[in-house]
């Protein structure tokens, strides 16, 4: 057990606070929706003392932890780092395995709706672990544009059924990714690709980095917005939104501009 009974480090979008859950799995989150390079440096001194077991975060905010501090043979070396809200990429695993060497790499596919779909794990090497399907938990199907389940390696929308919600069963939810399954040798089905979850890194006013669920959780709790873009040039932010009540859309649109203002 880690330094102050800590054993898990989250290094994600979620704002950090004292609930009895984080304390109780004896978790510290760090907010890294909204961080700057300074305190991204200051997160490494954090794990340094605390000395976690586990780092679990998002893609990017792994990726930007490990770009901006030098992680060197004289840190805390985790026993395992979860990636996951992002694509684990073959350059972010090669990232984790020059950082720290003897990790553990973890990687997870799930989402609010449904929970964890799929998992893996890799002890060695540079290339992401498969994808293996929670099959006593999901049922995962991929459909082409015509509506037809696609064959193996083909992409396509992909669809999750839930196989133990007894109280609001999910049925062929289409979560809004791509990808492509396959059937390995023991005939365990796996992701073999993953569109859709890649997750951009957005430029503060100040120089931060602004993560993409930011503006997720943004629109959040907004009915009438069905489906938004956020644009980022070097003249400005564009926000495109989707909604069949312009109205109430327009409503909102104050309170949009000042939270996007307050951060970009």
């Amino acid at each position: 057990q880690a330094e102050d009974g800590i054993r898990d480090i989250g290094v994600t979008g979620v704002q950090t606070c004292a609930l009895p859950i984080f304390w109780l799995f004896k978790t510290k989150i760090f907010n890294t929706f909204n961080s700057s390079e300074s305190a991204i440096r200051g997160l490494r001194l954090d794990i340094n003392k605390l000395k976690p077991d586990i780092i679990e975060g998002y893609a990017s905010s792994l990726v930007d932890y490990l770009t901006i501090n030098e992680i060197d043979s004289d840190d805390w070396q985790p026993k395992a780092v979860v990636s996951s809200a992002g694509v684990l990429t073959p350059n972010l695993c090669r990232l984790l395995r020059k950082r720290w060497p003897t990790v553990l790499i973890v990687n997870r596919y799930g989402s609010r709706e449904v929970g964890d779909i799929a998992w893996g794990y890799s002890a060695k090497g540079e290339e992401p672990p498969r994808l293996y399907i929670n099959s006593k938990s999901h049922y995962v199907e991929t459909i082409g544009a015509n509506g037809c389940v696609c064959e193996n390696g083909e992409i396509g929308d992909i669809l999750v059924t839930q196989l133990v919600n007894e109280i609001f069963p999910i049925y062929r939810y289409a979560i809004g990714d791509r990808g492509a399954l396959n059937i390995d040798e023991s005939g365990q089905k796996y992701i073999s690709q993953l569109i859709g979850r890649s997750v951009d890194v957005f430029k503060g006013k100040n120089g931060e980095r602004i993560d993409g669920e930011y503006f997720t959780h943004l629109f959040y709790g907004i009915e009438s917005i069905d489906a938004f873009q956020v644009l980022q040039k070097s003249d400005g932010i564009t926000i495109n939104i989707k909604t069949g009540d312009i109205n109430s859309a327009s409503r909102n649109e104050s309170l949009i501009s000042k939270k996007i203002n307050d951060v970009l």
